[in-house]
């Protein structure tokens, strides 16, 4: 039986794994590449998650938040640390109805919207002179209202200092006019 000298294809085995090495890291990454970083890239040009338009948005939103959150630093920096004062603003001492014409007053203007009319409804029909939170209901019409400011205009009233409840709404897209029951509420002494 003839002997065979293995040392020979030791050292072609030792010259042979680098290059196998370095072959086998190509392969894998290649497939990696195809299967997943190829797709990532195709998200990214034809418009998917991280499509440009999609982040502009989403900027926006949060934008929108920020704004919001600043709106509500300030109204609660405005109130101070006094309970009372803060109590003040949600549900006021006295009906003061002038400032509530004013306030929707103010959200028309901001939105760029007509206001056609104002008007008291309904008040609470408990006693008058008895102490504790009294209502107002106020009827609103707006006009050159779109789904969008209609949107825009209810986060507003929603985010008002002032307690306020909106009883309902009639958007009507075809005349852009939009009308609101909201409710207020004040504290008699």
């Amino acid at each position: 039986m003839p002997v065979v000298d293995h040392t020979k294809q030791f050292q072609l085995l030792e010259k042979i794994t680098p290059l196998l090495i370095v072959c086998i890291f190509g392969v894998v990454w290649g497939v990696s590449y195809y299967l997943y970083i190829q797709h990532e890239l195709q998200r990214y040009l034809s418009g998917g998650t991280l499509h440009q338009e999609t982040v502009k948005r989403q900027l926006a939103d949060r934008s929108s938040y920020l704004e919001r959150l600043k709106h509500f630093a300030a109204l609660y920096n405005e109130q101070g640390t006094d309970p009372k004062n803060a109590f003040a603003s949600i549900a006021p001492l006295k009906k003061d109805i002038p400032s509530l014409f004013q306030l929707y007053e103010q959200i028309a203007y901001k939105h760029n919207l007509g206001l056609q009319l104002v008007d008291i409804i309904g008040q609470d029909g408990s006693r008058k002179d008895a102490p504790g939170i009294k209502e107002v209901i106020i009827a609103l019409k707006l006009t050159n209202v779109d789904y969008e400011k209609m949107k825009s205009l209810l986060a507003d009233i929603e985010t008002n200092a002032r307690l306020t409840d909106v009883q309902s709404f009639d958007f009507d897209p075809e005349s852009r006019s939009l009308s609101l029951n909201v409710k207020m509420y004040y504290f008699a002494k």
